[in-house]
C-alpha cells in the first residue's frame, strides 16, 4: 500500500473525549454498512463534521475538524479482511454466541445493545495495538 498522506501527525490528535466516553461503555452511534463493508462508531452525533485519520489500510481515527478531538473509529473492509485477523473480535461479532434463541425483534434489539459495546471495546483494543498506544502511555502514539 502507498504511504498514507496525513493532514496532521497522529500524536497531535486529542484522545480525552474518546477515552472518557469509551470507558463508560456504549458508543453514541454504532453502524455497520454491509454495502461498503465498513464499521463505524462515534461518541458524537453523526451530523458532526469529522475527518478520518488512517492508521493503516483498515483503521481510521475520526476526529473533529475544529478541535482535533478523536470522536470515533472507522474500519474499512471489516468483514472481508479485518475481522478474520482477530479471533477475539470474531467472537464479539457473532450473535450466535450471545443467545440461544431469538423469539422476536425485542430479543434481537436487546442482544444488539449488549453486543455493540463489546465489539466497540475490542476494535478500540486492536486500534490501540496498531498505534502502540495505551491510555496510560500517551506519548507512545507514533507520528
Amino acid at each position: 500500500m502507498d504511504a498514507i498522506e496525513r493532514l496532521m501527525q497522529t500524536a497531535d490528535l486529542k484522545m480525552t473525549l474518546f477515552e472518557e466516553a469509551t470507558s463508560r461503555g456504549r458508543p453514541a452511534f454504532f453502524n455497520y454498512n454491509a454495502d461498503v463493508d465498513m464499521l463505524m462508531f462515534l461518541i458524537v452525533a453523526p451530523t458532526e463534521e469529522f475527518i478520518a485519520h488512517y492508521l493503516d489500510e483498515h483503521v481510521a481515527l475520526l476526529y473533529l475538524a475544529k478541535s482535533n478531538e478523536v470522536v470515533g473509529l472507522q474500519v474499512e473492509a471489516f468483514e472481508k479482511s479485518f475481522l478474520p485477523r482477530y479471533s477475539s473480535l470474531q467472537k464479539a461479532w457473532r450473535l450466535s454466541d450471545a443467545c440461544d434463541e431469538l423469539e422476536d425483534m425485542g430479543d434481537l434489539a436487546i442482544v444488539i445493545q449488549q453486543k455493540e459495546p463489546e465489539v466497540a471495546q475490542e476494535v478500540i483494543r486492536i486500534a490501540q495495538g496498531i498505534l502502540g498506544y495505551s491510555p496510560n502511555n500517551l506519548h507512545a502514539v507514533p507520528a
